[in-house]
């Protein structure tokens, strides 16, 4: 049953940012032809049930778009901006609770992502930042309780200098995480991923390495954050990070 559940979460993410294939013509208030949309334009599917209601300003979304599921129930409601999500955007369930609430500014999350049970109960408050994500992820229990456990960012030294002038540094999480990827630099004054990061692909166990290559004679000397971000069990995105002062001398001998 948790598996169904879960399955069913991933979809209906997916579908939010879909429109939906349907065969018949639109029609809308403010035009007759289903070549020129303007005002709220409604199409259904093959099978004669509203698929979407979407409002329609100089030929772009602009307002409120509504989308359904087959059985004729609220499936999520997006607000638009000349054809980009822009303002609140909600999920639901087919049992009509709220599943997700997310804020968008110029088509990017922006905010705090509010997601939900099926019976209500808040699920996690994700953070983010013109679509980057942040520390701060906070998933609750069955219970309703504000989960207290999270992965670690562990980090690692071995000082091969003196064997093949080697100084190596590996970086993991203390526990499995999906889609794990590294970042080398610091987060946003507000704790965010940024563009500016050096980004970092994980080797094939899911660890960062960096190898430093000091030779005989020379001294390194280094402050450096490791940035890691994995999706959790719920799909949501999970920042860490850690600092470490690298000091090692090859003195050659």
């Amino acid at each position: 049953m948790y598996f169904l559940r879960f399955c069913f979460l991933i979809s209906l993410v997916l579908l939010i940012g879909c429109d939906i294939s349907v065969n018949d013509p639109a029609t809308g208030s403010g035009s007759k032809s289903s070549s020129k949309k303007e005002g709220v334009v409604r199409k259904k599917r093959s099978d004669g049930t509203l698929a979407t209601e979407i409002t329609y300003q100089n030929q772009k979304k602009n307002g409120l778009a509504k989308y359904y599921y087959k059985n004729g129930k609220l499936r999520s409601e997006v607000m638009f901006k000349d054809d980009v999500k822009h303002g609140e955007a909600k999920l639901y369930y087919e049992n009509e609770e709220l599943y997700q609430v997310t804020n968008y500014v110029e088509g990017k999350k922006d905010g705090i992502q509010r997601k939900y049970r099926d019976d209500g109960r808040l699920m996690a408050e994700v953070p983010y930042q013109m679509d980057w994500a942040g520390m701060g992820l906070v998933e609750y229990t069955l219970k309703g309780k504000p989960k207290k456990q999270y992965p670690k960012l562990e980090v690692k030294t071995t000082d091969r200098t003196l064997k093949d002038n080697q100084y190596i540094i590996r970086a993991s999480f203390s526990e499995p995480l999906k889609d794990v990827m590294y970042y080398v630099g610091d987060l946003s004054p507000k704790g965010f991923l940024h563009d500016e990061l050096t980004r970092i692909a994980p080797k094939p166990g899911g660890y960062l390495e960096i190898t430093y290559f000091v030779p005989p004679g020379t001294f390194l000397m280094e402050k450096l954050n490791i940035i890691a971000v994995g999706s959790t069990i719920l799909k949501n995105p999970y920042v860490a990070q850690k600092s470490i002062n690298i000091a090692v001398e090859n003195k050659g001998f």
